[in-house]
């Protein structure tokens, strides 16, 4: 469609939502006259009380008539409601995956990420290599971009993603923060030997708040 086109398109759309209006105006003050035909004004008292009544009559229609026509480009939503975790709660992931890894032995690092991929809270253990910092973060931020678990992205670890530069890291060691139909963000974890154990610690420290979660 051509701009032309379009615009008169557009100014045709609207006289015709006028003449709408207008057929209905004009369809309300000959019911009114047909309903009222004893509302003239003879010049008695009676007469002009007659006329006022008439015209708040026609007032009260005319108001009804236009609050039930659609308004001419209806404002719609322009923002989303985006839910988000505290900090609190975000701490509480990171610190419930280190407490669970050090169960095994395993001193880690923990990011917790919203569902923009953006950092809430990042811990290290006091011993966790400080390689695992990064990583953690990187296995977050894949999580919540793909809405997957990392260990069910391994088989992707060759893909032509990877060399994008995205900071993408296709391995175990991270779960989405989905609760209630809602994806609040991810967890992401490095630090021990195999991957699956850092996932199990993401886990662990998801379970922590799931509960609450879902009751929201």
């Amino acid at each position: 469609m051509s701009f032309t086109k379009g615009l008169n398109q557009g100014h045709n759309e609207i006289y015709s939502t006028y003449d709408y209006k207008r057929q209905i105006l004009n369809k309300n003050v000959f019911l009114v006259g047909r309903m009222f035909p004893i509302l003239q004004n003879d010049g008695s008292q009676h007469g002009l009380r007659s006329v006022n009544m008439k015209k708040r009559i026609n007032t009260l229609l005319l108001a009804g008539a236009l609050s039930a026509l659609p308004s001419i480009g209806a404002a719609q939503d322009l923002a989303v409601n985006v839910s988000r975790l505290t900090v609190d709660v975000a701490n509480k992931i990171a610190m419930a995956s280190i407490e669970a890894c050090r169960e095994k032995g395993i001193p880690i690092s923990v990011t917790v990420v919203d569902r923009s991929g953006i950092p809430q809270a990042q811990l290290r253990d006091t011993m966790a290599p400080p390689v695992s910092w990064n990583i953690s973060f990187k296995k977050a931020y894949t999580s919540v971009m793909f809405n997957v678990k990392g260990s069910q992205m391994e088989s992707r670890a060759n893909s032509p993603l990877v060399n994008l530069g995205e900071g993408l890291a296709f391995m175990a060691g991270s779960v989405p923060i989905q609760a209630g139909g809602k994806l609040y963000g991810a967890i992401g974890v490095s630090g021990a030997p195999d991957g699956k154990d850092d996932e199990k610690c993401a886990a662990a420290g998801l379970n922590s708040v799931i509960d609450d979660l879902e009751m929201m």
